[in-house]
């Protein structure tokens, strides 16, 4: 990753998540008090099935739900259609594939089924070109209904998503956004395996709000489409993510150590966090890692004064546990960080880390922003937005790292939506979409818009792959019009120049099975047998079993930690 980045690139074939913590500085006079930032930071190791020849990524089960709303009528439909048939191609014979259309009614026009043959590929795909536009939109139904489809897998994959497409309104089934998200909390609590929801609002007419509430709720980012040309490289982008997933369930707890006296005073996130002990022990839940991410969680430091100098005193012991996916043997790092407390300050000297550290303050305090201008703006506040977003503009263009290249875009994406702040109108249609973008992406340091700085190579391998893959896919005819000709498949795979066997036709008779006569819609809960097939053979061994971790409430307050220590109080920095 090239923006903001404190820890140098992974290397090939690392299977651990590296834990590091910096310090704005690293001493202070013994007979004073203090505040000193530390950055704690997370980098997952750069892999894929050929830098690591005894693993290869993890199997997932994902769940496209596709608003078919007469709205969709068009290209927008038929470039989901393509993109659908891209992601069927990437999958390997352990993922499973589904997906739920609604409009009116909600349908599982495919229930979780396991990529297993040449033969399922194909028939997934045939189901795919059936979709048609018709009825209006009943998204909660669809929601409720992919997420019931994942938590009635006899066996489920190590990763679990949902894929949420829409260009409009809930104009049915539940629409109110509180009530939604508290359902869909409900619903995912019952999943056995952590699930994640990615939603996708194209044009100007959806709810920016809605979906943005059901990313967060499930530890997902919301993307914004502002021209259906995008449609592509924002599937692609979420699916290269997806397809990269090195570490979940991940458990980072920071403490002072123990007759420290230290006070910890964590900075903003977005990611669960709940106060242990107070003032002296957190713990933050990060859903997961892709290859080659960072995260970077901020946290003050307040040192009291000592009865006399030390040459090194432990200010700050962190400890990380997660789900390797890798290597699952690897599931636990440490590490501690101390100052020096002289009697007398040494000569003035560049703190270590205070660049790192000063992008990422701009990068939270930017974040903070787009979220404080927003609700100002949707009550109708522009001049109270308006001086939130030159506020945060002027505070990074006057910081040491101004010149680091997060902070030079964190100012271009301030502005940017500032102008658009000119107005209702241009609010209204691109502002608040925009706006609400950003703020999650850099929220979590994932990318969630095209030329996003937290971009990752698989990320951009899985775009430059799904560019190829429409360049050599014929435009399918819109709704009521007439094919030019039949639509022929890409003869090869995007990351070979050996021919691909999904793309066989239909009546090919390399497949044992013939075709079935009629792919009508299949009801909620019911396939054929060739198409639903078990996600994990059975009498298999559970793959990646998740060790306990502590289950964390809408307000962050955890329940059975493994640590076994009992929360004095809670806290949930929202």
């Amino acid at each position: 990753m090239e923006f903001g980045s404190s820890n140098p690139p992974a290397e090939l074939g690392e299977t651990r998540i590296k834990l590091q913590i910096r310090l704005e500085r690293d001493e202070a006079v013994y007979s004073e008090s203090h505040r000193i930032l530390a950055m704690v930071s997370l980098k997952a190791p750069l892999w894929n099935d050929q830098s690591i020849s005894h693993h290869s990524r993890a199997p997932v089960d994902l769940v496209a739900v596709v608003d078919r709303s007469d709205s969709m009528r068009g290209d927008k439909l038929q470039l989901v259609k393509l993109t659908l048939e891209f992601v069927i191609h990437q999958l390997k014979e352990t993922d499973s594939f589904g997906i739920v259309l609604y409009g009116t009614q909600v349908d599982t026009l495919l229930p979780p089924t396991k990529m297993s043959t040449q033969a399922t590929k194909v028939l997934a795909m045939a189901l795919v070109d059936k979709i048609q536009a018709r009825g209006v939109t009943n998204l909660s139904g669809g929601l409720f209904q992919a997420l019931t489809d994942l938590k009635d897998m006899p066996a489920k994959n190590a990763v679990a998503s949902v894929l949420l497409f829409t260009d409009g309104l809930a104009n049915t089934g539940v629409k109110d956004i509180r009530q939604i998200v508290r359902s869909l909390g409900g619903l995912m609590s019952q999943i056995d395996n952590a699930c994640t929801c990615f939603t996708f609002g194209f044009g100007a007419d959806h709810d920016v709000n809605l979906l943005k509430s059901i990313a967060d709720e499930a530890n997902g980012i919301y993307y914004y489409i502002q021209d259906h040309n995008a449609i592509a490289d924002a599937f692609a982008d979420c699916i290269g993510g997806l397809l990269s997933v090195c570490a979940k369930q991940l458990r980072l707890r920071l403490e002072a150590p123990l007759k420290s006296h230290v006070r910890l005073v964590p900075l903003p996130t977005r990611f669960k966090c709940a106060e242990l002990a107070a003032g002296s022990a957190f713990e933050i839940a990060i859903p997961d890692l892709y290859s080659d991410e960072e995260r970077d969680i901020l946290v003050h430091l307040e040192l009291p004064p000592l009865d006399a100098p030390s040459d090194k005193l432990a200010v700050l012991d962190c400890e990380l546990r997660y789900v390797n996916l890798i290597a699952p043997e690897c599931n636990r790092e440490t590490t501690t960080a101390s100052a020096r407390r002289p009697a007398v300050a040494a000569a003035p000297q560049q703190p270590t880390g205070s660049v790192e550290m000063d992008v990422q303050r701009n990068r939270v305090n930017a974040s903070t922003a787009l979220d404080q201008a927003k609700r100002a703006a949707d009550a109708g506040r522009f001049d109270e937005a308006r001086a939130v977003l030159r506020s945060a503009v002027q505070a990074i263009e006057a910081s040491g790292s101004a010149a680091n290249p997060l902070c030079r875009r964190l100012v271009d994406e301030l502005n940017e939506c500032l102008a658009e702040l000119v107005d209702t109108k241009a609010y209204t249609v691109t502002g608040t979409r925009k706006m609400a973008n950003y703020a999650s992406s850099h929220w979590q340091q994932r990318s969630g818009y095209t030329n996003s700085p937290y971009v990752t190579k698989s990320k951009s391998s899985m775009v430059d792959a799904h560019r190829a893959f429409s360049h050599n896919s014929p435009r399918r005819p819109l709704d009521g019009e007439a094919p030019a000709s039949s639509p022929v498949r890409p003869s090869g795979s995007m990351f070979s120049s050996q021919p691909n066997p999904v793309a066989r036709s239909l009546a090919d008779p390399v497949f044992e099975s013939p075709p079935p006569q009629s792919l009508e819609p299949v009801a909620p809960g019911c396939a054929s047998s060739l198409l639903l097939q078990p996600a994990v053979e059975p009498g298999s061994p559970a793959q990646h079993n998740a060790p306990a971790v502590p289950h964390y409430s809408n307000r962050g307050t955890p329940q059975d930690s493994p640590w076994d220590q009992p929360s004095s109080s809670s806290s949930s920095q929202q």
